[in-house]
């Protein structure tokens, strides 16, 4: 019976400092969707990271949360005795470090499909590291339909963006009734467009769901000095004339104007 006190003693004991290795985490905006960037700071005072120069993240969603909300480790997660340079947090001051992070680029989920996201800190080896951290929660996410959705929803130039094809929503013949091949996408600046149109070719998802992925600040070439107001995107796809000859249509040009402007 002592034997069984001493030990559960102990084991409290070590996971009150484990728990202790993990210390208030503050987030900016305070809520946040699954597409929206956010950067979190936290400081590892007292940890055994408090003197360490560079520091990684270890992330994962929805743990343990069923199949509505699928677990996924972070794309950061490459190799635990070697965290990739993406993987870095930022000094802010002393011991003090953020990182800023989308979780539908971080996870390669959907909105809807982020319930809540962990993570912890450590070492570029992984020989020292922080306690688990708590579950962060995603703001929860109501969409109305729509035969196009942009992940994430607010971008700017340099971000990797994902133009979504829902077909079953697609009102116009064109839309509703091609074979989806390809989307055009356009840059443009305050002068107009900025080099070449792009096509990109579009993967089918699931039946009837299609999606494209693209930087538009590669896309198009900008030359340096210029910058992006806003892109244009149009599904292009195979389809027959009255005389049952292929020919290629393409769907309404849609406008994305960027949320921030460098």
């Amino acid at each position: 019976m002592r034997k069984l006190l001493i030990l559960t003693t102990i084991f409290l004991l070590s996971t009150g400092l484990a728990q202790a290795q993990f210390n208030t985490v503050t987030f900016t905006p305070a809520s946040f969707a699954g597409d929206e960037q956010f950067t979190f700071t936290i400081d590892v005072a007292g940890t055994p990271l408090a003197s360490e120069t560079d520091l990684y993240i270890w992330t994962w969603c929805n743990k343990d949360e069923g199949s509505s909300f699928p677990g996924r480790d972070g794309l950061t997660n490459t190799d635990w005795g070697n965290s990739p340079d993406i993987a870095k947090f930022t000094h802010v001051s002393g011991t003090v470090w953020s990182f800023t992070m989308t979780g539908t680029s971080m996870y390669g989920l959907t909105p809807g499909q982020l319930k809540n996201f962990q993570f912890l800190v450590k070492t570029k080896t992984g020989s020292k590291q922080t306690a688990d951290s708590p579950k962060f929660p995603f703001a929860a996410v109501n969409y109305v339909p729509s035969v196009y959705r942009l992940f994430p929803s607010k971008s700017d130039q340099s971000d990797a963006i994902s133009i979504y094809f829902y077909q079953g929503l697609a009102t116009s013949i064109n839309e509703s009734r091609m074979v989806p091949l390809t989307f055009t996408v356009k840059g443009f600046d305050a002068n107009g467009q900025v080099g070449s149109s792009v096509s990109l070719p579009v993967q089918m998802i699931q039946s009837g769901i299609y999606k494209v992925s693209f930087i538009p600040a590669l896309s198009f070439e900008v030359p340096a000095g210029v910058t992006l107001t806003h892109f244009t995107y149009t599904v292009d796809g195979s389809y027959y004339d009255s005389n049952g000859n292929p020919i290629i249509v393409s769907g309404p040009e849609n406008t994305k104007n960027f949320d921030v402007l460098h």
